[in-house]
């Protein structure tokens, strides 16, 4: 593991918990806030991707 690959691990994990917070941390929700929490979801679902992808490049190279 290399440090951008924990860098972006982070920022994905901090942008799911944050959409998720988006849903269950307000009493009156609304239609924005769904939609924020949707696309911060797809959002951390493509870092973690290209995080996966990255480690997968550098182990192939050594």
């Amino acid at each position: 593991m290399n440090l951008s690959f924990i860098i972006i691990l982070f920022g994905s994990f901090f942008t799911l918990m944050h959409g998720i917070e988006r849903i269950t941390g307000q009493v009156h929700r609304t239609q924005v806030d769904y939609l924020t929490a949707f696309v911060m979801a797809d959002v951390a679902l493509i870092l973690y991707n290209h995080a996966v992808m990255a480690t997968d490049g550098l182990n192939k190279q050594l």
